[in-house]
């Protein structure tokens, strides 16, 4: 019985994928180009509810809230959340200072292993927390390098800037039919 060869992704250099556009956006991994799950329905609905929430919250601390712009993990990588909450002056093409949050919404083909992985990235860099939401189980994961923990009610904080959001408040953003 023969095999089908495993097809081998091709090395990219940083600049080219710099200096390319892709739509939509992808992230880079160590000289490897990945597709990344984006928007429907129930994702771009809890993306907004949290773009909203955090811009709200964070303006008067001084923070903005942005959504799916580049950050730059590490000297090879390149990860594009889907929210982070940044210091309002920090206006740069790419992110390469660790945000204060960031936020990521699992799409269906999202597996929360994979998720969690993308988000070590985060971590690493020295962002001290990330929000996962799963629009289908109804579930916020908070990881951080102490803890991964999942909450279905209560709030999700941060300390600074003072940060309070209620689970349930943004999943009700699902049921919402106007």
């Amino acid at each position: 019985m023969a095999t089908l060869p495993v097809p081998v992704k091709a090395f990219v250099p940083v600049q080219r994928y710099l200096n390319h556009v892709y739509r939509p956006d992808r992230e880079y991994v160590d000289g490897v180009i990945e597709r990344r799950n984006v928007g429907e329905y129930d994702h771009a609905d809890i993306q907004q509810v949290m773009l909203l929430a955090l811009l709200e919250q964070g303006r008067p601390h001084g923070y903005r809230a942005m959504q799916e712009l580049r950050v730059q993990v590490a000297e090879t990588r390149f990860r594009i959340p889907d929210v982070c909450l940044l210091p309002a002056g920090l206006r740069t093409p790419i992110i390469r200072q660790a945000p204060l949050l960031c936020v990521e919404v699992l799409s269906p083909r999202d597996r929360i292993n994979a998720m969690r992985e993308r988000c070590q990235d985060f971590l690493r860099m020295g962002v001290p927390a990330v929000w996962i939401f799963d629009p289908q189980r109804r579930i916020a994961y908070t990881l951080t390098n102490e803890a991964f923990t999942e909450q279905r009610s209560g709030e999700l904080r941060l300390t600074k800037p003072p940060i309070v959001l209620d689970v349930e408040h943004i999943f009700a953003a699902l049921d919402v039919t106007d």
